[in-house]
């Protein structure tokens, strides 16, 4: 800093040499020349010691102007999240690797699930969505280890927005290992509902919950209509998924991971009819996982019979205190399971 001040001063000092012995001007005008010439170092040396926060235009960005409205800083969490990069072919290799060779034999080892109904898919046309029950993080990683390899290596995950993408390193977390896609779990936005509905029309298969957030003890919760929704629009056939016994190993608001069995029963393929509308559809769906779990907890043909009859067990569980609820959810996992 000081040589380059004493460069600049003797700089300054051979311009005014110079001045003086070309043009022959008289003293006064020298000393003017020296006294600007001084003037101009001054303030440069003034601003280069200026703090970075306190300095102004030129040295520092403008003030914004108090009477104009600054533009609202678009958000790059949430719905928002870009997740184009998760589908591009290097992305998809790297999770396919990861899923098949690290989550997918460490997710068998602690769930030991024993999957079922994967026949009813031999012939369904793709792209298909699953819609499974919830009340685990569990369910994801299980249900994708479960799934045939080509509809695996071709497969979104429908995640709460507002969950795994608020945080930027979240949702680069998940759509890397998960190829997860953010979408409103309160309601169908037109947003999310026409990007979930581009991936399907591209030819990605999807997982989604209907639920929309995992249950506290075990019983299914009230049925939204995002699958059911986006089946009708795009004319993409629902599997119905029943998971059981992923609460045991990873519960909610667990802390650590304790090892047990799990079941994944794959059910009949769904589709929308014509007359049909995407709330009376949703209900289908859940009849239909209530019938796998019934299946889960007993054997096809009972509750087969049991589905005729109209006496499949509701997969809410009964109206009862919370106490009830976990013996009856117990009861009904193993009472009728031979």
């Amino acid at each position: 800093m000081g040589k380059t001040s004493q460069s600049k001063s003797e700089g300054s000092e051979r311009i005014a040499g110079s001045f003086s012995t070309g043009s022959g001007g008289s003293d006064a005008s020298m000393r003017q020349l020296r006294r600007i010439l001084n003037l101009k170092e001054q303030v440069l040396s003034a601003a280069r010691r200026m703090p970075l926060s306190s300095q102004r235009f030129p040295w520092a960005a403008p003030k914004w102007p108090a009477s104009v409205d600054r533009p609202a800083k678009e958000s790059r969490t949430g719905l928002n999240f870009d997740t184009e990069w998760s589908r591009k072919y290097p992305a998809r290799l790297a999770r396919a690797v990861v899923l098949d060779s690290l989550i997918g034999p460490l997710v068998t080892a602690l769930a030991l699930p024993e999957v079922s109904g994967l026949d009813r898919l031999l012939d369904a046309p793709t792209p298909l969505i699953f819609a499974a029950n919830h009340s685990s993080h569990l369910d994801t990683p299980l249900l994708l280890a479960s799934l045939p390899a080509e509809i695996r290596h071709r497969c979104v995950v429908a995640a709460a927005a507002d969950y795994f993408f608020d945080r930027r390193w979240k949702g680069a977390l998940s759509s890397a290992v998960l190829c997860a896609i953010p979408l409103e779990r309160e309601r169908v936005s037109r947003r999310s509902a026409e990007s979930a509905a581009g991936l399907l029309e591209e030819g990605w298969n999807m997982i989604i919950f209907p639920e929309g957030t995992r249950s506290t003890d075990g019983w299914a919760q009230e049925f939204r209509g995002g699958a059911a929704y986006l089946s009708k629009r795009t004319g993409s056939p629902v599997v119905p998924v029943y998971l059981q016994g992923t609460r045991t190993v990873l519960a909610k608001d667990a802390r650590r991971v304790s090892p047990g069995r799990t079941r994944v029963v794959f059910g009949p393929v769904l589709r929308c009819s014509e007359t049909e509308d995407a709330k009376r559809f949703a209900h289908r769906i859940k009849d239909s996982i209530a019938e796998l779990a019934d299946e889960a907890s007993s054997d096809w043909w009972s509750a087969r019979q049991r589905a005729v009859r109209g006496e499949t067990p509701s997969l809410g569980g009964p109206e009862a205190s919370a106490w009830r609820r976990a013996w009856m959810l117990d009861r009904h996992h193993t009472s009728r399971r031979r």
